[in-house]
């Protein structure tokens, strides 16, 4: 359930923004966080579960930068706050995605292998500068970076203490009728996902990840 509505959240953030800044760094900068997420090792967030959290963080974002400059204002997802609609829009989403995927690449915890972090952050950085770079200076500009520090000020404080990176959930137990992981046929070793506290993570908005499960499988000593 969460990660279909994940992936909607990814695309109907980029299908709402305005033609114009779909054309150019809503999508450039929906392309910089797939190339860059995708580079994470599974332990730091690059597993498909985690991927899209990280995914749904930077597009949500873009989302209330682009938002809250249009004149037609759409319902927010975090920030509330409104621009003049002459604001830079390229200068919105791209600061606004910079920002929030800097800052999930800086925030994988130091004990998590992560050899390309650097490198990451060297890159994205080259990016917002060449984004920025094919705007002209001005108001307009710097009224668009400031929604989009805004926006990824928004999206950096809600994801705080959300369950990213926290301890497993799952308490191994040999009783019957409980989930067993696959073994490695080479060390014996439990198969786990590597990003297993993606289970533990909060919603988006959702109230809880439990609010539609279903009642679960039939009890192990019952006569269905």
């Amino acid at each position: 359930m969460r990660r279909t509505w994940l992936a909607a959240f990814v695309v109907a953030a980029a299908l709402i923004a305005p033609a114009a800044a779909q054309a150019n760094e809503v999508t450039n900068w929906n392309r910089i966080a797939m190339s860059t997420l995708v580079t994470f090792p599974g332990p730091a967030g690059g597993a498909p579960p985690a991927l899209q959290i990280n995914m749904a963080m930077t597009q949500g974002a873009v989302y209330d930068a682009i938002n809250a400059t249009e004149p037609k204002h759409h319902r927010p997802y975090l920030l509330k706050r409104r621009f003049g609609s002459t604001a830079s829009k390229e200068a919105a989403a791209a600061t606004a995605a910079y920002r929030v995927l800097s800052s999930i690449v800086s925030g994988v915890p130091l004990g998590i292998p992560f050899s390309n972090r650097a490198s990451l952050l060297t890159g994205l950085a080259e990016q917002y500068a060449s984004s920025l770079s094919a705007i002209p200076e001005g108001p307009f500009m710097r009224m668009g970076i400031n929604a989009g520090n805004a926006a990824a000020d928004a999206m950096i404080a809600s994801r705080t203490n959300d369950g990213r990176f926290a301890p497993m959930q799952w308490v191994p137990t040999g009783a019957a009728g409980h989930w067993q992981p696959l073994l490695d046929p080479i060390t014996s070793l439990p198969q786990l996902d590597p990003t297993p506290w993606v289970g533990g993570v909060r919603p988006f908005m959702l109230q809880s990840s439990s609010q539609f499960r279903t009642a679960g499988p039939n009890a192990l000593g019952s006569a269905a």
